[in-house]
């Protein structure tokens, strides 16, 4: 193991504001049976708690103690599973596989000496139709338990079952600081370990900063255009309009942009171009536009601006044609030296990172 870039993995660690209440988490744990940790987005918890009880045990196992460990986390998605299991991994210098592994479907990262490893909800639940009181397993760390699904629902209720019959299994319940105390009496007033979030600024750009910035053209009669009547002249009729002079007061907030004519929309949106008015009056909002996508993929890239050009882009896509079940998307990496390596064809960079690869992935069942 190299030392040098140990210490460094744990320096960063230090800095998460979970390190803080390590030990109070480690106490928790050990006094009860079932504990919910609530913390913030950015503290840490999702990478940081099943090492805290990893290292607990090892700790003990190397002055003598016989006990044995095996830590199950639940992630709600595959990916997550996957690169929570790599972080990680990397974090303790180690490959996916060994102490620290994940199984979704149709793969799995596992061996003999994997003491740690991140699971689909849905892995769990088909592993306790064969193995109803988890023999074998210590702790269930069961993550982002606020978002509500039938699964994750469906789980607590048969892990509420299993504790009476495994006094010796570890409950973890991690959640953002919404519904912590809704859990907590679910399971009969356990504790809860409160850690605040480590937040970064966000600056925020709507569809119409990106038409703007972007200089993004929607073409009249492209698939992402929607119908707005049936007759033929209507559009154009519509787009003189908006070369004519603005209302004198812009529309009620309430009315959606589809529900407004050209003239309106411009009135609204009166601190932008005309084509950024005339893209907001054509395009479908029932419409994912790809096109669009790759247009400022392309833009943030490869054209002049004066945010930074280092650092990951992560790109929120709904599968399975509902738009409840997102899934993530990372582009990696976003460095300086892509531009040096390959064309300034957003495509081409999509293949050499596996873009498709990626992307079957999600869309699988």
């Amino acid at each position: 193991m190299d030392k040098e870039q140990f210490k460094n993995m744990l320096s960063c660690r230090r800095n998460l504001p979970v390190w803080q209440y390590m030990k109070d988490i480690l106490n928790t744990v050990g006094s009860s049976q079932v504990t919910i940790i609530s913390g913030e987005t950015g503290c840490g918890k999702s990478t940081q708690v099943p090492q805290y009880l990893l290292d607990d045990w090892i700790i003990k196992y190397e002055a003598g103690s016989k006990h044995h460990i095996n830590i199950i986390c639940t992630q709600p998605r595959r990916i997550s599973a996957i690169s929570v299991a790599e972080r990680v991994a990397q974090e303790r210098l180690e490959k996916v596989g060994n102490t620290v592994g994940y199984q979704i479907r149709l793969e799995s990262k596992m061996s003999e000496s994997t003491r740690l490893s991140f699971c689909t909800t849905g892995i769990l639940l088909r592993r306790l139709e064969s193995d109803p009181t988890m023999n074998g397993v210590t702790h269930i760390v069961v993550d982002e338990v606020h978002e509500r699904s039938e699964e994750s629902d469906f789980l607590l209720m048969i892990l509420r079952n299993i504790l009476p019959l495994r006094p010796d299994l570890k409950v973890i319940l991690m959640s953002a600081t919404l519904k912590a105390e809704l859990f907590s009496t679910y399971f009969n007033d356990i504790p809860i370990i409160e850690v605040p979030g480590r937040t970064f600024p966000v600056q925020q750009y709507f569809l119409e900063d990106i038409f703007e910035n972007c200089e993004y053209v929607l073409e009249e009669g492209s698939e992402y255009t929607r119908r707005i009547s049936k007759d033929p002249d209507y559009l154009e009729s519509q787009l003189e309009c908006g070369e004519v002079i603005l209302m004198s007061e812009k529309p009620r907030t309430a009315l959606k942009d589809e529900s407004l004519n050209f003239r309106q929309i411009c009135t609204r949106y009166e601190e932008y171009s005309r084509r950024t008015c005339k893209n907001l009056f054509l395009m479908d909002p029932d419409k994912i536009n790809n096109e669009l996508i790759e247009h400022l993929l392309d833009f943030i890239l490869w054209e002049e601006h004066d945010h930074p050009n280092t650092g990951t882009i992560l790109v929120f896509l709904p599968v399975g044609g509902r738009r409840r079940y997102c899934c993530y998307l990372f582009i990696l990496p976003y460095l300086v030296k892509i531009r040096q390596q390959f064309s300034k064809n957003i495509k081409q960079v999509f293949e050499k990172l596996y873009f498709q690869q990626i992307l079957q992935r999600l869309q699988s069942p």
